[in-house]
């Protein structure tokens, strides 16, 4: 699979907003990799990882703490 950011990268970002919506606390993300890219809504938990395994962790296929274990159905 060759993942782009035109592709994969808006999926990514539609799973970032939907987990911020549903949280509501403040974050600073930065996500790597083809997918990835940067989002911010303040001074919150910083969180640095690769987008797909973001991806993982959201769709509760591995284990998360803090703002992580606000798991996203998709």
């Amino acid at each position: 699979m060759h993942a782009t950011a035109n592709h994969e990268g808006v999926l990514v970002d539609d799973i970032v907003r939907e987990r911020a919506s549903r949280h509501g606390q403040t974050f600073t993300l930065d996500l790597t990799g083809p997918a990835g890219g940067n989002w911010s809504n303040g001074e919150g938990e910083a969180i640095t990882m690769d987008a797909f395994e973001f991806c993982r962790v959201l769709a509760g296929r591995k284990p998360a703490t803090g703002l992580l274990a606000q798991q996203v159905p998709f």
